[in-house]
């Protein structure tokens, strides 16, 4: 599965009719399915009118529910009792919560800038997966009360990562030189452009004037802290030999 592809399948869960429910990948809310989550969780129960209100159509998730399920190919079909999610199938053999996903993640940073479609985001007791254009699909209590479009921006996501079984789509590399050094807050010239080129390959969003400014400083710190050198926002020969590593 693309990482277009699962964002995609993310959205397609949001216009499902859903309701948020701990321990829920998919389960259909059908007498039989409404017990057994009632039963196995305390919050659950807590919310057994809720739950019990809900029409034998809709479907439960919970926050890591919602990407396990897509892994394990639910695909909305209320007459099945995961709607067609089976269980520890194709390449997640193993029941992880939002801390165990994200655990198995590479390409693992803080850096919310440089998220790309189909990242797994991570907050302690929380996860969602970035569709794009600044927006994130979740299932929560909050809001609509399950699966549902948010904006990046509403929650403090902490991390970001890939999940090691979804294919990303590499971007169309543009041709990139790599600047010498020394270059700092102040420098100017095509060796700016060039740096900033590279640093907008890697996510940022910098405009190409050639002036190392301080948005060009941040975008550079960010750079160095993401790949363990100190960001001090000076570009010299490690960080000209960790960006030719990574974009030459």
């Amino acid at each position: 599965m693309t990482n277009k592809e699962f964002a995609a399948k993310a959205v397609a869960v949001s216009k499902c009719k859903t309701l948020y429910c701990k321990g829920g990948f998919g389960i259909t809310l059908t007498a039989k399915g409404k017990k057994r989550l009632i039963d196995a969780y305390k919050w659950n129960k807590d919310r057994a009118d809720i739950i019990n209100a809900a029409s034998d159509d809709t479907f439960a998730f919970d926050c890591c529910g919602l990407v396990k399920a897509i892994i394990w190919e639910f695909r909305g079909d209320a007459s099945l009792v995961y709607g067609g999610a089976k269980y520890k199938s194709n390449e997640l053999k193993e029941d992880l919560n939002e801390k165990g996903l994200f655990n198995i993640c590479i390409n693992i940073s803080d850096d919310l800038n440089a998220v790309e479609v189909g990242d797994f985001l991570y907050m302690p007791g929380h996860c969602g997966i970035y569709i794009g254009d600044g927006k994130v699909c979740e299932s929560t209590p909050a809001g609509k009360n399950g699966v549902q479009i948010t904006e990046i921006k509403s929650k403090k996501w902490k991390a970001r990562g890939r999940l090691p079984f979804i294919i990303y789509e590499e971007k169309e590399k543009p041709l990139l030189v790599i600047p010498a050094f020394y270059l700092k807050q102040g420098s100017s010239g095509m060796n700016v452009y060039n740096l900033q080129k590279c640093l907008n390959y890697l996510g940022e969003s910098l405009v190409l004037d050639g002036r190392f400014g301080p948005l060009t400083k941040e975008a550079l710190k960010r750079f160095q802290k993401n790949y363990k050198l100190i960001p001090d926002g000076v570009y010299g020969p490690l960080s000209q030999k960790k960006l030719r590593e990574v974009v030459g």
